[in-house]
């Protein structure tokens, strides 16, 4: 409960000097003139981080591969992504109610408690101590359910109005459905290199 929660909020790093990635009044990103902002980007990447080490369970040669895979690229370009979708929605008129964004929180299990009958219901105060745990005003994580709500309203719609053809639909079939058993052997790169001379006239 406690990982999925922090998947909710948007995280990030903190490079230092001006403009994309700067200090003073910097930002991670700029969206069509809408700022994605450094703190955001730091919750989403430590987030992320927190889930990795859990699954690796604090092998911290896993966590640096990770680095170098370009987790930090990973971050922004999905919350790029998550502000196009937005702009594309609020384009096309998809709106979500204060009541549709409240009726979200409040089905949400993280915020429930049992009541004196053992009926599981929204408690304001579990409501205000998770926010309080994880950095958020209640305005900010209400927007962030607000966008995510318009992000799967316009997926919905796109996914009614996308067609697929047979050809397409059996490429794809074929392509997840083929599988192969491999046979591989692993070298181990620096005891081969001692093994192996390139003379001047292979160079």
């Amino acid at each position: 409960g406690a990982i999925a929660l922090a998947f909710i909020f948007t995280g990030v790093f903190s490079p230092s000097g001006g403009g994309p990635g700067g200090g003073g009044g910097s930002y991670a990103a700029k969206v069509n003139g809408e700022i994605i902002t450094l703190a955001d980007f730091e919750r989403e990447y430590r987030s992320r981080m927190e889930y990795f080490e859990q699954m690796f369970k604090g092998k911290g040669g896993d966590l640096e591969i990770l680095k170098k895979l370009g987790i930090r690229k990973q971050v922004v370009d999905e919350l790029v992504s998550r502000k196009l979708i937005t702009q594309a929605a609020k384009k096309m008129g998809l709106v979500i109610s204060d009541a549709e964004v409240r009726d979200k929180i409040q089905e949400m299990p993280y915020f429930k408690k049992k009541d004196d009958k053992g009926v599981e219901r929204f408690d304001a105060a579990t409501y205000k101590q998770i926010l309080e745990a994880n950095r958020r005003s209640a305005p900010e994580f209400e927007e962030l359910i607000r966008e995510d709500a318009i992000r799967a309203k316009i997926m919905e719609y796109m996914q009614g109005i996308a067609k697929a053809s047979e050809p397409e639909i059996r490429e794809e079939f074929q392509t997840t459905e083929d599988k192969r058993e491999v046979q591989y052997v692993f070298i181990e790169r620096l005891k081969l290199r001692d093994r192996l001379v390139v003379t001047e006239k292979e160079i």
